[in-house]
């Protein structure tokens, strides 16, 4: 595996090449509370965990990065940036502890936050030779902070291993 940062500027920028995700991802599902504290931490500078993806090959699209963990923290990101929520008014979880930029949409954010914002560098994990059983493997290691459902557990094996295990009934 690979280490590497973007700026968020650029992975906004860039979203397109980012925009896969395995059968087995979830769909969107934090809660504001969750949005709220992500924007926050990066207002603040503060380091979050990397987003772990495959790069592949498209015909069309050239280069692509499969999302196998943290779909959730980037898709926030990009939604804060098309003004679909502003930050937190307070941080519940987080008595004394004023939020950064309150109330505000990303294209009310100050300059010197929106300067934060757009140049954080956004940590990535770029695996590299890795099969279909292995990124699903992957996935089920990563997901302790939400328990798997039976189908989301059923989606992350190899497909080939479930059209064999079909074929022989």
């Amino acid at each position: 595996y690979q280490i590497a940062t973007t700026t968020i500027r650029s992975l906004y920028e860039n979203r397109r090449f980012y925009d896969s995700y395995p059968s087995c991802q979830r769909n969107y599902v934090w809660k504001a509370s969750q949005q709220h504290l992500l924007i926050d931490t990066i207002l603040r500078g503060l380091p979050i965990p990397p987003i772990i993806v495959v790069e592949s090959r498209d015909e069309l699209m050239g280069i692509r990065s499969w999302v196998v963990d943290g779909q959730q923290r980037l898709k926030t990101v990009l939604r804060y940036m098309d003004g679909e929520f502003c930050t937190a008014k307070r941080l519940p979880r987080e008595s004394g502890v004023k939020p950064a930029d309150p109330g505000c949409f990303y294209s009310d954010l100050s300059e010197a936050s929106r300067n934060i914002f757009d140049f954080y560098d956004f940590p990535f994990c770029k695996l590299h030779g890795v099969d279909d059983a292995q990124i699903g493997a992957t996935y089920r290691r990563l997901q302790y902070s939400s328990p798997l459902t039976f189908a989301e557990k059923l989606y992350s094996y190899d497909v080939r291993i479930r059209s064999s295990t079909n074929h022989y009934r």
